[in-house]
């Protein structure tokens, strides 16, 4: 990309790798650099306008998974409107947010069948389905869900998709009133996040701990959720932020939002 930015600085020539700039994009969200992020994916979006269709998409659902991370979900549905077969990762998150598991389910769900053999796609949405189905009390369903997830990620030497999974095992270990297996599998996921330099969801791992050890570890609940704030406000994930804050007051915390630094 700053190969290409040289190029078009001396001979124009703006499209030049708009495809690999929504990528790098991508990528800068995942590893926390939100704001070079948005410049590089504002940037694919304005350079694809018009003259190559998919990538615009493409950049459009990279930054409305921006935007949700961020809680702007408004403005996420916004950015994906026309583009929902290619954005349902974030159409299911925004349901999700909403409360509407029913629908985040279906749309998870509809989009895994059309995924084809992209095992990251794949491992993404059927998380997603999993919440979905922990929040309509099918929690057993999540649970195997997860442990293919997890299973897969072994199988593939492919970190992420072992943290998903294990994410989502201890979830639902959290649902089924199972704290100890929960905290095994949220650890494991946590541990996975962390040595892929990837903060957000490290942290979101650290709130989801937080909550399943909430009666049988305070002291280790309110670490948790203490670094998960930390980690929110820094990023500027000010929804998450919140629900967090809220988590260490049911705690017993004085926790008050600093907003994003």
């Amino acid at each position: 990309v700053r190969a290409a930015d040289r190029f078009t600085e001396r001979y124009g020539c703006p499209f030049l790798y708009v495809y690999c700039r929504m990528l790098y994009g991508s990528v800068l969200v995942a590893t926390g650099d939100w704001a070079r992020a948005e410049a590089e994916l504002t940037t694919a979006l304005r350079e694809s306008q018009g003259s190559q269709t998919t990538t615009h998409a493409l950049a459009s659902a990279a930054l409305a998974e921006l935007r949700m991370a961020q809680g702007r979900l408004e403005e996420a549905e916004r950015l994906v409107a026309g583009f929902e077969g290619l954005a349902a990762p974030v159409l299911a998150a925004v349901h999700l947010a909403r409360g509407n598991a029913e629908l985040a389910a279906e749309t998870a769900e509809r989009a895994l069948g059309e995924a084809g053999e992209n095992q990251l796609e794949r491992a993404v949405l059927a998380e997603l389905l999993g919440e979905a189905e922990i929040a309509r009390g099918a929690w057993k369903h999540a649970a195997e869900r997860g442990r293919e997830l997890s299973e897969l990620g072994s199988a593939r030497d492919c970190r992420v998709v072992l943290a998903r999974g294990e994410r989502l095992r201890g979830r639902a270990a959290t649902a089924g009133l199972r704290p100890a297996a929960a905290r095994k599998h949220l650890e494991a996921a946590l541990a996975a996040f962390s040595r892929l330099g990837m903060p957000y969801e490290t942290a979101r791992t650290r709130q989801a701990l937080a909550e399943a050890l909430r009666r049988r570890s305070r002291a280790v609940a309110e670490a948790e959720a203490r670094a998960a704030l930390a980690a929110f406000e820094e990023l500027g994930a000010g929804r998450d932020a919140d629900a967090v804050a809220a988590l260490l007051r049911e705690l017993g915390v004085k926790a008050a939002r600093s907003g994003p630094r």
